[in-house]
């Protein structure tokens, strides 16, 4: 999971900050954590707090530990609020194959994200 995903999973940054960093990426080089401070949606400080902690639980869990498909989760179900559906229902999907793979189909979870997907596409 990348960092701009880690930090709307932690409800610090939204959906479209990420998306209007991400763009100014394209034009200026520079990482991510600095675009989302140079564009005022998160300040150096609180950068410099939480990013050593995102990047230690982002090693910790590699792409099959359920924390990993859980953040996913999250992250879509907050861009399915930010109404940037195809995105949340991709990572949705991501999330619903790392919890068939890793929990099975009979946890919480895994209902959890199977409904934000039938939500998902039954909004056009």
């Amino acid at each position: 999971m990348r960092l701009g995903e880690l930090l709307v999973a932690q409800n610090l940054v939204t959906p479209k900050d990420v998306e209007v960093a991400l763009e100014r990426q394209k034009r200026k080089p520079g990482r991510i954590g600095s675009h989302l401070v140079e564009i005022g949606a998160l300040t150096a400080g609180k950068l410099a707090e939480v990013l050593p902690r995102l990047l230690r639980w982002q090693a910790m869990h590699d792409s099959s530990h359920p924390s990993e498909h859980r953040a996913r989760y999250s992250y879509a179900r907050a861009l399915f609020a930010a109404g940037c559906r195809a995105e949340a229902l991709r990572n949705a999907e991501a999330a619903l194959g790392g919890y068939r793979a890793t929990i099975g189909e009979d946890h919480a979870w895994t209902a959890e994200v199977m409904q934000l997907i039938e939500q998902a596409q039954h909004i056009a």
